[in-house]
């Protein structure tokens, strides 16, 4: 433009800084995208942590109400001694739970209606079917039919055509409600005079 000749040795420093400065932009350009990546995967482990403490909080929560073993074996126990006061008034559930009675025989009876409320808990609403039981109501036929009616697990067994693996993983899916039932003191289900008084 100023009619100066330039030669090539004249143009190696301007080639540099032009070098140079592509570099730069170049690794400005990388830089940026490294640094949205880094967000990015920040925002990832941030929402994963959240979620997984979430998580972990949820399980806690539910370890923290499902009943113990103990006091599902303890459960179990007094369902075997449904019909007997005695045995009943000396239960630690009595304790566990708060019964009161003036005498033994008292806090069995009231441990047997708690039991008893805790297992029609388990019934669904309408009427029990004739026939093959449907899914929702076999819980219940199996802790009431063995419990309550006192009938042999064979023959439960039968009635609702499962097997002796299936029913031991429902009786105790089912106990496991009985007892959760008794913990939350939610056993509202009305329970007949004839059962009550067994």
């Amino acid at each position: 433009m100023n009619g100066i000749d330039y030669g090539l040795a004249d143009l190696d420093p301007l080639n540099d800084v032009a070098d140079w400065v592509g570099r730069l932009a170049a690794g400005e350009a990388q830089q940026r995208q490294r640094r949205a990546e880094l967000l990015n995967l920040a925002q990832v482990v941030e929402h994963g942590e959240a979620t997984l403490q979430a998580e972990a909080q949820t399980l806690l929560t539910a370890l923290g109400s499902q009943p113990d073993r103990e006091f599902a074996h303890a459960v179990e126990a007094a369902l075997q001694q449904l019909s007997d006061y005695t045995r009943l008034g000396a239960s630690p559930l009595v304790t566990q739970l708060g019964l009161g009675g003036a005498t033994h025989i008292e806090r069995g009876k009231a441990l047997r209606r708690q039991l008893l409320a805790a297992v029609e808990s388990l019934r669904p609403a309408a009427q029990r079917p004739t026939g093959v039981l449907p899914r929702e109501w076999q819980a219940y036929a199996i802790l009431h039919d063995a419990y309550v009616e006192d009938s042999p697990n064979r023959e439960i067994m039968a009635r609702l055509y499962i097997s002796e693996g299936t029913y031991n993983r429902m009786r105790r899916r089912a106990l496991q409600a009985v007892a959760q039932a008794l913990l939350e003191g939610q056993p509202s289900a009305q329970v007949s005079p004839v059962e009550a008084a067994g």
